[in-house]
């Protein structure tokens, strides 16, 4: 099984943790998360867009101008979609844009993206997400969890631009934008009311470095296989592992 620290509130290892094997073991299949997040994306589109064809766009029976005689392009109807008020080639109607995955593929494709973050080292656990419900308090956790990969990505972003001679005016600074996703346990929702207004957590780093974390909260088990994509590191409890790993981890038959 596959070992990860477990940290405490303050940043700080304060153990180990054994994941399950099947879920944050297995092999990553980038096609199938592709194809997971395509199906995700495309479940979200509304599909109402319509406009009218020639047949349906009211009047246009009479014909414009004689065929012959007038110099000009014979024409049949104003309603051709050449005309003004005309209708539409081709015209959208609406539509379901779902596309349908087979079960297996979406099983393989989330254990595919919860083994990617646990390889990287993108995963954090925290041993008890027990804040005080303040926003505060939640921002401080995650800003100390997310220290080193903020300074590990300032470590590979370029020097900040100076400005050029005779201008006073500070230089620019040098910025990145990643994503976070804090994943609560079942134990921990009232943590949600604390983080509604958590947009974002803020490094700003020597040599005029600033990385930006954008937070997204979510509650285990319910972590889909974009949110993992989209996320660059996932803070969650070790609860909230728990119960992702009661979820979707397959179960051993017995006699």
């Amino acid at each position: 099984m596959p070992q990860i620290k477990v940290h405490n509130l303050g940043g700080d290892a304060a153990g180990e943790l054994a994941l399950n094997d099947t879920l944050f073991g297995a092999p990553v299949r980038g096609d199938l998360m592709h194809a997971a997040v395509v199906a995700q994306l495309a479940a979200k589109r509304a599909g109402t867009q319509s406009a009218l064809t020639r047949g349906e766009v009211r009047g246009g029976g009479k014909k414009p101008y004689r065929q012959k005689g007038t110099g000009r392009a014979r024409q049949g109807s104003t309603r051709s979609p050449q005309w003004k008020g005309g209708g539409v080639v081709f015209a959208p109607k609406p539509r379901s844009y779902e596309q349908k995955l087979p079960r297996k593929v979406r099983q393989a494709a989330l254990r595919s993206a919860w083994s990617d973050h646990a390889a990287c080292g993108t995963l954090v656990v925290v041993d008890a997400l027990a804040l005080e419900v303040k926003t505060k308090a939640v921002a401080d956790t995650l800003k100390s969890l997310l220290a080193p990969f903020a300074e590990a990505l300032a470590a590979t972003m370029p020097a900040a631009t100076e400005r050029g001679e005779g201008d006073t005016r500070p230089g620019r600074r040098v910025r990145a934008r990643r994503h976070v996703m804090l994943l609560l346990g079942p134990d921990e929702l009232a943590l949600r009311q604390a983080t509604r207004n958590l947009a974002s957590i803020e490094f700003d780093l020597a040599d005029k470095k600033t990385v930006t974390y954008a937070v997204q909260v979510n509650t285990a088990p319910y972590a889909s296989v974009y949110d993992l994509v989209w996320a660059d590191v996932v803070v969650a409890s070790a609860s909230a592992l728990a119960r992702v790993s009661d979820e979707f981890a397959p179960q051993e038959e017995t006699a």
